[in-house]
């Protein structure tokens, strides 16, 4: 049932019948807190939502998108209509219809939207992950056989809903690239007075710069924010059409998302919560394990190093001792995961889309500023670390946490009657490397990534180039045929230190890895492989991983006091890990 085609009238005995925890849960005062605001406002204050989110490129477009429909169906906000885009859009688009129909909310209309990508040759923000649409239950069902409108369609025929039904105007939440909502400005710009008045604001994810103030107030898209990186042309122009058509905005930067991050433990026992929870469980832990993965071997950007890893990922400051520790000796995967952030950037952007009125109520805004204080209506969320214009990070991530698992607690039973959790499939990668052989390209693709950034800057290989060609007055083919002995010596140099082989063994070696796929370095990273790996190893002591994090000197007493054979499965896994300090510290017997 459509939450908004009910009575205006609030019925406090029907919202209390609608909370999912019980009277006695800290949460569920989170839901009485609501009740004054529902009770008082005017139909103008509901919010009237259309969201455009590449969902599965991350798990938060999904945390929001739960979070949003749990809003709406307390009668906080109505969703008028959700746009997936990013190629593939389509499969995203039957993901989402999938998700709504899971909800409770099968009559929110999803569409599909552009490609979003600018350069088709931006592989990277092509390629599907390891763990991204591998749904294939979610994919199949019965009513992705109903044909999908297009996204710039559907935001039109909402926009012209206040004229033709007097519908409020819309709040547009992006969450995804800006081409869309780029678009559909373009479409728009002959007539200076449409799009004031038929959208009250747009909220994004990622941050803009705000300089000047009133009309000489200018927005410039912060480059590195990924939503802004998949189009720069839509990104610009986006931000110079709210300033042009004077629309009002507010942006959520990663500051603000990483100040109301999530403790990983809370998805613990995330597969209890039907299929939407056992869904995000599988995509959560495979994307984790990508963002350990990748800074310890081959990341993809030289900032998403291992230091990125620990301070970002795992919240850990590079004072403390268990980074010193983990800097020293990293356990393994499974032993981490319990300790990861969960950076909801995109949830944090929903909740910003259900007004101040709200957000005050909850705790999370305090006075913020206004939007005219400069002459402008736009607000930035995490500007820095230290100003996150007025919001409160602690009951951000504890209004995230509450109304996610609220609505996944109200609709798991009825979900889990259309699609079992136990029936879901997800289909997997079939590689064409073994883990063997992956292991031993490893060094490589560390290098060809090194290379590729070199390569960037045009810096490394062309002064090696000049100066061999200088100092040894060779022509440029010569040189570069030096360049290639030289760099096959370091990769001969480096796998006999590494395997400790005699100089012939590693020419050995060194042809055999290169043979291996047709060259040196793999076409492909076996992640699904990599992870089964990594999880395979689970610990039967959950208890002692959370010692190890709050006081080693606790885990080697714990350790010290486990039966004989409890205490050897614990000090294999110590030292498969590397953690030799502690295990120098365990009582031999």
């Amino acid at each position: 049932m459509d939450p908004s085609s009910s009575s205006s009238t609030f019925d406090k005995h029907a919202f209390l019948s609608k909370i999912p925890y019980s009277k006695s849960d800290e949460e569920y005062r989170f839901y009485e807190r609501l009740i004054p605001e529902l009770q008082n406002r005017k139909p103008s204050d509901i919010p009237r939502i259309v969201v455009i989110t590449d969902a599965e490129k991350d798990y938060d477009d999904l945390i929001a998108i739960v979070v949003l429909c749990e809003m709406y169906r307390l009668g906080v906000v109505e969703i008028a209509g959700i746009i997936a885009n990013h190629k593939p859009a389509r499969r995203r688009a039957k993901f989402l219809r999938t998700i709504v129909h899971l909800l409770g909310m099968a009559h929110i209309e999803v569409a599909e939207g552009t490609d979003g990508v600018e350069d088709p040759n931006q592989t990277r923000f092509l390629e599907e992950s390891y763990y991204e649409l591998k749904n294939t239950t979610f994919e199949e069902q019965e009513w992705n056989k109903k044909p999908f409108r297009r996204g710039a369609e559907l935001i039109d025929t909402l926009a012209k809903q206040v004229d033709n039904e007097g519908k409020e105007p819309l709040t547009v939440l992006l969450i995804s690239s800006l081409q869309d909502i780029s678009d559909y400005f373009n479409s728009h710009k002959n007539d200076p007075h449409f799009l004031p008045q038929h959208f009250k604001k747009f909220v994004s994810q990622g941050g803009y710069e705000i300089t000047g103030s009133g009309d000489t107030c200018t927005l410039n898209p912060i480059k590195i924010a990924q939503n802004n990186s998949f189009h720069p042309t839509a990104a610009k122009n986006y931000t110079d059409c709210l300033v042009e058509f004077k629309l009002a905005s507010d942006a959520w930067s990663r500051e603000a998302a990483k100040a109301a991050c999530l403790d990983g433990s809370i998805f613990a026992n995330l597969d209890e919560y039907g299929p939407i929870g056992a869904h995000l469980a599988w995509v959560y832990r495979r994307l984790e394990f990508k963002f350990f993965w990748d800074p310890f071997n081959a990341p993809y950007m030289p900032r998403l190093d291992p230091k990125w890893y620990v301070t970002t990922r795992l919240g850990l400051n590079v004072e403390s001792n268990p980074f010193k520790d983990f800097d020293k000796s990293p356990p393994g995967f499974i032993q981490v995961l319990p300790h990861s952030k969960i950076i909801a950037y995109d949830g944090c952007a929903a909740i910003g889309t259900v007004g101040d009125h709200i957000m005050r109520a909850l705790g999370i805004m305090s006075e913020p500023e206004p939007y005219n204080k400069a002459a402008h209506q736009h607000r930035l969320f995490g500007r820095t670390q230290n100003d996150l214009g007025g919001i409160n990070a602690l009951k951000l991530r504890e209004t995230l946490r509450v109304f996610f698992f609220g609505a996944l607690k109200f609709t798991s039973k009825s979900a889990e009657q259309l699609i079992p959790s136990r029936s879901i499939k997800h289909k997997v990668d079939d590689y064409k490397v073994t883990l063997d052989i992956f292991d031993q390209q490893v060094p490589y693709l560390k290098k060809s990534r090194e290379l590729a950034e070199a390569a960037k800057k045009k810096e490394i290989d062309m002064e090696e180039l000049e100066r061999l060609q200088t100092e040894k007055g060779l022509d440029r083919s010569e040189a570069e045929k030096e360049l290639r002995r030289i760099q096959r010596e370091e990769e001969l140099k480096q796998l006999q230190a590494k395997k400790g082989l005699e100089r012939s063994e590693a020419e050995e070696e060194l042809e055999r890895i290169k043979a291996a796929q047709g060259g040196e370095v793999p076409k492909e990273i076996p992640y699904e492989l990599l992870y089964q790996r990594a999880v395979s190893d689970k610990s039967i002591f959950p208890q002692l991983n959370n010692l190890f994090w709050k006081d080693p000197s606790e885990l080697v007493l714990a350790i010290n006091n486990l039966s004989d054979k409890n205490r050897s499965i614990a000090i294999k896994q110590l030292r498969a890990s590397g953690q030799n300090t502690i295990l120098a510290k365990i009582n031999r017997r």
